[in-house]
């Protein structure tokens, strides 16, 4: 038997108010009807519980999931992604699940101090936060930057290894997963109970996880642990970002042999592939020049940047609290006004091709500010 605790599902809800069911879908309205009742006992639940009670007394080694919603969404501004958005108390069970072991996969994981992972690391708050906000794709990407600024001489590193594994959540087998997830936390009915979960989801197909959850994101943390463990053991200098690898080589011929090297171990360990049109060796000067920065992400690293100097000024400590716009000082409102977030999103409708990730962050600081 397992009954999830008290703490993690009430962690489990914070987390889908102040950061959202996925990355991807507008959160449904049925959260806040969940919220209503999540602590008032209500007649037409079992027992007249509260529903917070009523998931605290279920056996989630026996728990059924329901019907979920699955839509194609854009990844870049050519790709696409079948995204998931689950049924909201399956999706408040999942959280809850991966964070009651989080700490054990994050224990199993390559420490952060070594300068290797930089995606996704568990570090939870009671405000529902299940990553540290400190390491992220900008740390990833300035760490590159010193890597190939910082190493001359015999040491001095020549060329880069960009590789991006395909299709990385939705080809992701099952078996190698169940199996870390049974060696890294001594919670085997977690462990099992998550196993039963994901093949559920996939009608009992052996690969794929949800895309757009941060659970999964987790569970996927997991499953390349072993990846990064055997390149580190082959002394290959690398540094990952979920499913961007970067190698740093001192010739073009090492670049490829541990370009081959990642290749098999990806394909033996997980049956994963590399996608031939993202991945490419290059010399220093091109990924100086071409590779640290991406146009969309010097957009929303800089709006974010100026939105969190707002909110310091404003002195939210939850980055996603609502922020009720009308009752601003007027030199704030000003400051927000000056980000021009409406503009922005007109200019991405009105293009040929619309960059995602910055309608994504500009919708959201929209809808957090009511403006």
């Amino acid at each position: 038997m397992l009954k999830l605790r008290n703490e993690s599902l009430d962690w489990a809800l914070s987390h889908v108010e102040n950061y959202g069911d996925t990355d991807i879908f507008p959160i449904p309205f049925e959260y806040k009807a969940i919220r209503y009742i999540w602590n008032e006992k209500v007649k037409e639940i079992e027992n007249g519980l509260s529903l917070k009670e009523y998931l605290r007394s279920q056996d989630i080694l026996k728990w059924s999931v329901r019907d979920f919603r699955k839509s194609l969404t854009p990844k870049h501004k050519y790709g696409f992604r079948l995204s998931t958005q689950l049924d909201p108390l399956d999706n408040l069970v999942y959280n809850a699940l991966v964070y009651e072991i989080g700490e054990d996969i994050e224990s199993k994981r390559i420490p952060i101090n070594k300068n290797v992972v930089f995606s996704n690391r568990f570090d939870p708050n009671k405000e529902g936060r299940m990553f540290d906000s400190s390491i992220n794709y900008s740390s990833f990407l300035n760490h590159c930057e010193k890597k190939v600024d910082e190493f001359f001489g015999d040491d001095e590193i020549k060329f880069v290894v960009l590789a991006d594994i395909a299709d990385f959540f939705p080809r992701i087998y099952l078996h190698p997963l169940e199996n870390a997830l049974s060696a890294c936390t001594i919670k085997s009915n977690h462990a099992n109970a998550i196993k039963k979960l994901l093949n559920n989801w996939n009608y009992s197909i052996s690969y794929g996880i949800p895309v757009g959850q941060d659970a999964s994101r987790l569970l996927a943390e997991l499953t390349l642990n072993d990846i990064d463990e055997g390149l580190l053991s082959e002394g290959i200098d690398f540094c990952r970002y979920v499913d961007d690898f970067r190698l740093f080589c001192k010739s073009e011929k090492d670049a490829y042999q541990q370009l081959a090297l990642l290749a098999e171990m990806l394909f033996e360990n997980h049956g994963l592939t590399l996608q031939q049109h993202k991945t490419r060796i290059v010399s220093v000067e091109d990924f100086r020049d071409g590779h640290l920065k991406t146009e969309d992400s010097i957009v929303v690293e800089r709006l974010s940047n100026e939105f969190n100097e707002i909110l310091n000024e404003i002195g939210l400590e939850n980055p996603y609290e609502d922020i009720n716009y009308d009752f601003l000082p007027d030199e704030i409102k000003e400051e927000i006004n000056s980000l021009n977030l409406e503009a922005i999103l007109l200019e991405q409708i009105n293009a040929d091709t619309t960059d995602s990730k910055v309608v994504n962050f500009v919708l959201r600081r929209m809808a957090q500010t009511n403006n």
